[in-house]
């Protein structure tokens, strides 16, 4: 099992590298909708502000995935378990949105489905 669960966490982690990319991209978006005329100032600010606080929150869990020993985890649905509990403790303690408890479950359900079907 320590072997599944080590390509999972490098598999979710390249996972979550490219969510940033596309956060990214989002940002990059409204940048253009702004620079259109499409959306205010105030707009942008308080999208871009949404954006970055969840690339943080991404960027927090990604930072704990490193610190994770996967032989610890007999099953992947126990990892992802520990996994929901980290983005939970960045969503309370330190203050990242809710939307990041989502992204890493379906992360994690994707990563597994991909790993299955793959197997």
């Amino acid at each position: 099992m320590h072997n599944e669960s080590s390509k999972f966490l490098a598999i979710l982690r390249v996972e979550l590298e490219d969510l940033m990319l596309d956060l990214k991209d989002a940002e990059e978006m409204y940048r253009g909708r702004f620079e259109k005329g499409d959306v205010s100032g105030h707009v942008l600010k308080e999208n871009t502000a949404v954006l970055e606080n969840e690339l943080a929150g991404i960027r927090s869990v990604i930072q704990e995935l490193r610190t994770i020993d996967a032989s610890r985890y007999e099953t992947l649905d126990d990892l992802c378990k520990e996994l929901h509990l980290v983005s939970l403790e960045a969503v309370k303690r330190l203050g990242f949105p809710a939307a990041l408890l989502g992204m890493m479950n379906r992360k994690c359900a994707k990563v597994k489905r991909y790993l299955a079907e793959a197997g």
